[in-house]
């Protein structure tokens, strides 16, 4: 199954952190025994932040920050990382999991969307798999944005031009967002 079109803007590279309560889930599920982790997709620190919270030594790297995950090795600093664990760049999802999985590292984790195994291109990853250990199914939504959320019908103007004539964009009910921020 392919992406939802959310008729959200899309952030560019897919930056769409995860918040420090959706790592908080996480943590009971990472195996004993792993005390170094790798997060290459860390965007500010989010994950980062919580995984040392919780007692790990975590490397943060990111894209933005000239760090590419498919060009560097677990070793850049640290070459005893046990773990790879991420939200990875939607678009790039299956390659993350691929270039983990080929690197020398006991655990990978990754965030995913809740039908992201189910497609037969990917049953290499999770049931043909022998690395794939478990599936974590979330039952509370992840709030993926902070502020006002804007509608990509409209570009957040409340207005669409079809054929020159500015009418209300019915997407967003002529609000320009499809989501207010939390104090809206």
């Amino acid at each position: 199954m392919s992406q939802r079109n959310s008729e959200y803007v899309r952030q560019e590279r897919d930056l769409y952190e995860t918040p420090e309560y959706a790592t908080g889930w996480l943590l009971p599920h990472i195996p004993a025994g792993i005390h170094r982790v790798w997060e290459p997709a860390c965007g500010s620190g989010k994950m980062v932040r919580e995984l040392h919270k919780a007692g790990y030594d975590v490397q943060g790297t990111d894209i933005s920050s000239g760090a590419d995950f498919f060009r560097c090795g677990c070793n850049v600093t640290n070459p005893t990382v046990q773990a790879t664990i991420t939200n990875p760049p939607y678009s790039h999802a299956q390659e993350f999991i691929e270039h983990a999985l080929s690197m020398p590292v006991r655990v990978v984790c990754m965030l995913l969307s809740n039908d992201f195994d189910t497609a037969n291109t990917r049953r290499h990853l999770f049931k043909d798999c022998p690395h794939f250990a478990k599936r974590l199914t979330l039952t509370k939504r992840i709030k993926w944005f902070d502020g006002p959320v804007f509608c990509a019908a409209c570009h957040g103007t409340g207005t669409v031009a079809p054929a020159g004539l500015p009418m209300k964009c019915t997407s967003c009910k002529g609000k320009g967002v499809k989501r207010p921020s939390p104090s809206e």
